[in-house]
């Protein structure tokens, strides 16, 4: 069998990793490299069983590895996470955002900021697109669309698996975790 198959499947990982951040406004981007970025992951462990399998010694380190119980909530999370994006349909991450100076084209503050509180409140669905400093937020309020305007917009993406944590920063974990056991792996049994 070829060697350095694992090391180039952590490749992958990182890769995806990579995409993250900078589509992290982007839905359907961001969901998308997302579900790549934890198959390539998970794959890993699978890629090094296969490639290491038959070396003298692998079987017995590999079982006897202590992960801390940190690293395994995090291994568990993201098993399940790869299971339901390969077998029960497609990546959707949660997100909020948290929106700042919001007014109206007309410049009325205070109704722009009522119109944002009632839709709050009522968890009517926005759409919000643009870039920084001139973000655009579109709800429907009593069967019309209404467009506001904000200066800031901060988003905050989630998976259900890990609740209260952000997720660029699981995956970044995730990440560490494999690379440190690819980096064990081939310097005890070689690359």
């Amino acid at each position: 069998m070829k060697k350095g198959l694992t090391r180039r499947k952590l490749q992958e990982a990182k890769f995806f990793l990579g995409l993250l951040k900078p589509n992290y406004t982007k839905e359907q981007k961001f969901d998308f490299f997302l579900s790549a970025f934890v198959s390539a992951a998970r794959s890993v462990t699978w890629v090094m069983r296969s490639e290491y399998s038959d070396t003298p010694g692998w079987s017995e380190w590999h079982r006897t590895r202590q992960l801390d119980s940190a690293e395994e909530q995090l291994f568990k999370g993201t098993t399940i996470v790869r299971n339901r994006t390969q077998k029960l349909g497609a990546l959707k991450t949660l997100m909020g955002a948290t929106v700042a100076g919001v007014y109206l084209a007309n410049g009325d503050e205070v109704a722009a900021n009522n119109i944002f509180k009632q839709a709050a409140q009522d968890g009517l669905p926005a759409k919000i697109g643009g870039s920084s400093g001139k973000y655009t937020i579109e709800l429907m309020i009593e069967g019309r669309p209404v467009v506001l305007y904000a200066r800031e917009v901060q988003f905050d993406r989630r998976l259900e698996e890990f609740p209260g944590k952000h997720i660029l920063d699981v995956c970044k974990r995730y990440y560490d975790s494999l690379a440190k056991l690819v980096s064990e792996c081939e310097a005890r049994f070689g690359v």
